[in-house]
């Protein structure tokens, strides 16, 4: 997924370079300042895209912003004419730089010639890439994406209809053949963005009835997204219907590992409305990779066959489990000082823990009164809360600290490391209440009290042992977890809490990037989900920049979880949920 900005990159790059050997893409009047100009850009773009790769910033969007400035370079006199953009783009426009396949197609129609050039450049990129420039690089899936982005839509399902675009794609030709004129472009909607519309605000707004026509039909198209996620791509797009025919063969290809268990989600997540794991090589998949995203099993990749230098994916996996197993059986565990007590009340000296470790909330469940010595030992700093197992649900002796279950062998090494790690996430993670939706609140569920009615209230975690039970309790939304600045990405807090989770006690790694909204989500997810999972959900922050030499994955994006050594990159509550559920 990651190599795909830079495959498009790469093969702009080199077709342009082969055009200036052949003489400027046959275009006298294009001197060699304006052509390093495009060359200086595309070198830039690529520089950018490389800084943002680990980034949680989408690729895609940036792709997408990218070529919708390459095509319109007309207006600082960068003009090419000649070099065909592989998606639907009016080289009528004022700023258009490059042209359309699909006009160009239909003025050769018109002269009566064979369009060799477009037709070996049609086939060069389509063989090479398929249908990607829909997803990547056309200006009206742009407006289409934002669309479900801005109203978070349901993506409807493909069924029926599907030729239709085939039908739009020889009408085209024939129109063109027939009346002698560019039909198509009359009511292409990029065509109506591009050109209509601006010619009309420079030479003055006439309502004939071509243009009262047009505006009818953009809007008829512009509403119908609404209902229909990509419906222009689904089923009118003619450049799409002839790009989508190269998918079948193309070089570039999306892959169902064998992993794949068939959950939905990745339909749920295609703007297309298909169903990934049926059809690899659809024609109306446009290589998005919204799928590969949502994947809770990592099941679905976008690949290119041609890996000159890189390993192949199944020789990854087997080295990812050959180190898994070396860290799990051959690390030998960290030896420890023999139990000691400092007198002193400003220090607690048990194994060189911190003052704060009496800050922390711990409860333990005993079999006949079987305590480890660690425990007897800090419970003359600190309240420690002993319980006999017949009392619980469990059936041996299980240790909590605040709120959810230690997960690892009851030895003094083990609790030693969890009551650490405790320590070291409530120094690392904030508790941020907003205060703009805490004046509002008249319940006071949380039991905490609130000062000030602008701003947040930040404060350290380790001073709030029952954070999980504040996160549930409060009614607005106010409340969250945060590494870093207080900014958290919206989450669905009401299906979280509807749910009722059984499951065996587990340990998750949460791999975040400081000051990230979609990481402060996470953590608030999981805090929701150890209180629904009655603690039997433990977590642990871990910064990326500090843990990634020690992490036996490829990270492909953060926030990611890591539990029973798989690997799951958080999109959805519902798809962390049944991830979860799985192990």
């Amino acid at each position: 997924m990651k190599r795909l900005p830079f495959i498009l990159g790469f093969g702009i790059l080199i077709f342009s370079i082969v055009n200036m050997k052949m003489g400027y893409l046959g275009n006298p009047e294009i001197n060699e300042i304006d052509f390093f100009i495009l060359l200086i850009a595309l070198i830039l773009i690529g520089i950018g895209i490389f800084i943002f790769r680990d980034k949680k910033l989408k690729k895609r969007r940036i792709v997408q912003l990218t070529s919708l400035i390459l095509v319109n370079l007309a207006g600082v006199g960068i003009i090419f004419k000649m070099l065909y953009a592989p998606y639907l783009h009016c080289y009528a426009c004022p700023l258009a730089s490059t042209a359309c396949p699909i006009g160009a197609i239909q003025n050769f129609i018109i002269l009566g010639k064979v369009p060799y050039y477009l037709l070996g450049y049609a086939t060069l990129f389509f063989t090479v890439l398929g249908r990607v420039f829909c997803g990547w690089m056309c200006p009206f899936g742009i407006l289409q994406d934002a669309v479900d982005k801005i109203f978070n839509r349901k993506k409807t399902m493909v069924h029926k209809f599907k030729f239709t675009k085939f039908i739009v794609l020889i009408l085209t030709l024939i129109a063109a053949w027939r009346f002698s004129d560019t039909l198509f472009c009359k009511i292409c909607p990029v065509g109506f963005i591009e050109a209509a519309v601006p010619y009309r605000i420079e030479h003055g707004m006439i309502f004939d009835t071509l243009f009262i026509g047009r505006i009818i039909f953009f809007i008829f198209l512009i509403g119908i997204i609404f209902l229909i996620s990509r419906f222009w791509c689904r089923y009118l797009c003619p450049l799409g219907a002839l790009a989508g025919v190269f998918n079948k063969v193309s070089f570039l290809r999306l892959h169902v590992k064998d992993n794949c268990t068939k959950c939905g989600i990745c339909t749920k997540a295609c703007p297309m409305g298909l169903e990934p794991y049926k059809s690899e090589r659809s024609t109306d998949c446009i290589l998005c990779g919204e799928c590969v995203e949502a994947c809770p099993s990592n099941a679905i990749e976008i690949t290119f066959p041609l890996r000159i230098g890189f390993p192949a994916k199944k020789a990854k996996e087997e080295v990812v489990e050959v180190t898994e197993k070396k860290i799990i059986n051959e690390t030998p565990l960290k030896t420890y000082k023999p139990l000691k007590v400092y007198e002193s009340a400003d220090e607690i000296g048990f194994y060189d823990l911190p003052s704060d470790v009496k800050k922390l909330k711990i409860k333990f469940y005993h079999l006949e009164e079987n305590i480890p010595p660690v425990l007897e030992g800090l419970k003359k700093f600190m309240k420690i809360e002993f319980l006999p197992v017949e009392k619980s649900d469990f059936l041996e002796p299980t240790l909590f600290i605040n709120n959810r279950i230690f997960v690892g062998k009851l030895t003094e090494e083990e609790i030693i490391r969890g009551l650490k790690e405790e320590i070291e996430m409530g120094n690392m993670l904030n508790l941020v209440f907003d205060l703009k939706k805490c004046r509002y609140c008249k319940a006071k569920q949380c039991g905490v009290k609130i000062i000030g009615d602008t701003g947040f209230k930040i404060e350290k975690l380790i001073d709030y042992p029952d954070f999980s039970e504040i996160i549930a309790a409060c009614t607005k939304n106010a409340v969250f977890l945060a590494y870093g600045e207080p900014k958290i990405e919206d989450y669905n807090k009401k299906y979280i809490l509807s749910q009722e989770l059984s499951l065996e006690p587990l340990e998750a790694e949460i791999v975040i990037e400081k000051d990230s909204k979609y990481c402060n989500r996470a953590l608030t997810i999981f805090s929701l989900l150890s209180y629904v999972s009655d603690g039997a959900i433990n977590f642990k922050p871990r910064d990326y920049n500090e843990t990634k030499s020690k992490i036996p994955f490829k990270i492909r994006s953060l926030p990611s979880i890591i539990a029973k050594g798989q690997r799951f990159y958080l999109t959805t509550e519902r798809g962390l949920i049944k991830f979860l559920q799985k192990l």
